[in-house]
C-alpha cells in the first residue's frame, strides 16, 4: 500500500463491531443520517467526520498494510492507534482498528 493510494475522502458505507457475534453492524439509515467519513490529506493529515463534525483528527503514516494513526485530542494529549487495512482499491476500503476494546470495522468507497 502507498500513501498516495489513500488520498481522498473515502465515504463509509457499512460500520461494524467485529467483537460480537454476529457483528454488531450501525444501521443503514445512521449511516446515511450520519454521513461519516475519513479524509487522508496529502501532508500526512487525517480527519474524520460524523453528522458534519470533526469527530477526530490527527496525523498518520503507512507501514505496510497499516495506517499508524496519531489522534490529537483536544484536550492537549495524543493517542496512538493502528488501522488494519484489510482491502484497498481505487474505489473501496476496508479498515479496522487493531484496539480489541473499541474494535471497528469499516467498509467505505471514494467520494466522486
Amino acid at each position: 500500500m502507498k500513501e498516495n493510494d489513500l488520498y481522498g475522502t473515502w465515504k463509509y458505507i457499512k460500520v461494524e463491531d467485529p467483537n460480537t457475534h454476529p457483528p454488531d453492524t450501525t444501521s443503514a439509515e445512521e449511516i446515511k443520517f450520519a454521513d461519516p467519513s475519513i479524509t487522508f490529506h496529502p501532508n500526512g493529515k487525517l480527519e474524520m467526520i460524523w453528522e458534519g463534525k470533526t469527530l477526530s483528527h490527527g496525523t498518520y503514516k503507512i507501514d505496510g498494510n497499516m495506517i499508524r494513526y496519531h489522534e490529537l485530542l483536544d484536550s492537549g494529549r495524543t493517542h496512538d492507534f493502528p488501522f488494519l487495512v484489510s482491502e484497498l482499491s481505487d474505489s473501496k476500503i476496508v479498515f479496522e482498528t487493531m484496539r480489541r476494546e473499541e474494535a471497528t470495522k469499516v467498509t467505505a468507497i471514494k467520494a466522486k
